[in-house]
């Protein structure tokens, strides 16, 4: 298998280099609005003052479920660089019985905000819990109008930022209104990839009792800096930006970076598990979690993130989150 995952993680890294590619075109031609950027210091003095977690009061959550367990509202967010009007989605999917009064939460990769898909993946018919798919609020035309996740970034760092501050604030929010309105007495997080990020941000405000981060990306800056060709440019082109900006990037973006946070459950109440091929969301960036928590689970498989290997582990660590 190992052969296996090593060709697979050529193709993905080349896969990479064509999407930051992308990105780079597109940034070219949106190079004043890099540098004019007016909510730069506002961001980074709101979050210096309240958190990157931003407050909400939990008994103004305006959520409701319909009857096909579709869940929308209005995420409690108050945006700093404008209002956009967020809301928060999800799909609750009720299990035939559930003793425990147990409920997973799945936070879903970049470009794939589907339930089914999400489910197929950790393999989630027959449990004996009920499972709601957070689905982050931006999947709409942004970067590139037909892929499904572009509406996260911006070439705007404030609003990238803040976009994620929002998808975070939106899954708090789920997850506290469905604790208060359905009595889930114990919670636990999925998350792959960006969602592993959300998951990891819920273990970091006490929202959930568990968390699975599968492939999860630990750091905006870190990702930025060495996706694709981003870690042959990046090296060039971010210092002279930066230089005309008068800020630096990486400092708006590590704010977002849950590792310079506080755990709010139990190390071990943790699993991380990473694909050793993966070019999307590098080991390295990965093994972070580890060396700050060195008593998370951590299962390491053959893999890359769009060709995973050891799926069983996987969908074997999910479960054991539910029971533990």
């Amino acid at each position: 298998m190992q052969w296996v995952g090593a060709l697979a993680g050529r193709i993905e890294d080349a896969f990479g280099h064509a999407w930051s590619l992308g990105e780079l075109g597109l940034a070219l031609t949106r190079v004043d609005e890099i540098l004019r950027d007016p909510h730069h210091r506002t961001l980074h003095e709101d979050v210096a003052t309240n958190g990157f977690h931003a407050p909400f009061d939990d008994g103004a959550l305006d959520l409701a479920i319909a009857r096909d367990g579709a869940i929308h509202g209005t995420n409690p967010y108050q945006r700093v660089c404008g209002s956009r009007g967020d809301r928060v989605m999800g799909l609750l999917e009720r299990a035939p019985r559930n003793p425990g009064r147990r409920l997973l939460v799945v936070c879903h990769c970049y470009g794939v905000p589907s339930p089914p898909v999400m489910r197929r993946l950790f393999e989630l018919r027959g449990l004996d819990v009920d499972v709601v798919t957070n689905v982050m609020g931006h999947h709409q035309p942004g970067t590139y109008p037909a892929w499904p996740g572009s509406g996260l970034v911006s070439a705007r760092l404030s609003r990238f930022v803040e976009n994620l501050r929002c998808a975070v604030t939106g899954a708090r929010a789920l997850v506290r209104w469905l604790r208060i309105h359905e009595g889930y007495e114990r919670v636990a997080v999925v998350g792959f990839s960006i969602g592993g990020q959300l998951a990891l941000h819920l273990a970091h405000t006490g929202d959930v009792d568990d968390a699975v981060l599968y492939c999860p990306v630990t750091s905006l800056a870190t990702t930025a800096r060495e996706l694709g060709l981003m870690r042959h440019v990046s090296p060039v082109i971010t210092p002279l930006l930066e230089r005309v900006h008068g800020s630096r990037f990486e400092e708006l973006l590590a704010l977002a970076d849950p590792l310079a946070m506080r755990l709010a459950i139990d190390e071990e109440r943790m699993h991380v598990i990473a694909q050793r091929h993966d070019a999307l969301a590098r080991l390295a960036q990965i093994e972070a979690i580890r060396r700050k928590y060195p008593r998370v689970r951590w299962t390491l498989l053959p893999g890359t993130h769009l060709l995973p290997l050891g799926l069983r582990e996987v969908r074997r660590a999910v479960r054991d989150a539910l029971v533990g």
